[in-house]
């Protein structure tokens, strides 16, 4: 299970704007961007979390190389695509690919 859908190319681009090992979770889709994953002390300080996920994503959608789209996946949950502008579809392999193939569509 993802949570951030990356094609390669822009995997690269976006850890580049990542600060530290939870913005890189997140763009590894390990983490939720609801922050739903978060568990023991850093979910007692969650807001801190939710201000890190926020300036993750204002990097994001500033950087001109890239398009960032929130993406509705299963049980409603939040899910980021993210990719290099004018990069297709078809540029992304695995699960990734199953499920922006349902988006595109």
């Amino acid at each position: 299970m993802s949570y951030t859908h990356i094609t390669p190319a822009a995997r690269s681009i976006a850890l580049s704007l990542a600060n530290g090992r939870y913005q890189d979770s997140l763009l590894g889709g390990s983490e939720a961007w609801s922050g739903s994953t978060l568990k023991g002390s850093a979910r007692k300080h969650s807001g801190r979390y939710h201000a890190s996920r926020q300036d993750l994503l204002a990097r994001l959608r500033a950087c001109p190389d890239l398009e960032v789209r929130d993406v509705t996946g299963p049980h409603n949950r939040r899910e980021l695509d993210i990719r290099v502008v004018g990069e297709l579809t078809a540029d992304v392999t695995g699960e990734d690919a199953e499920a922006l193939a349902g988006i595109a569509a």
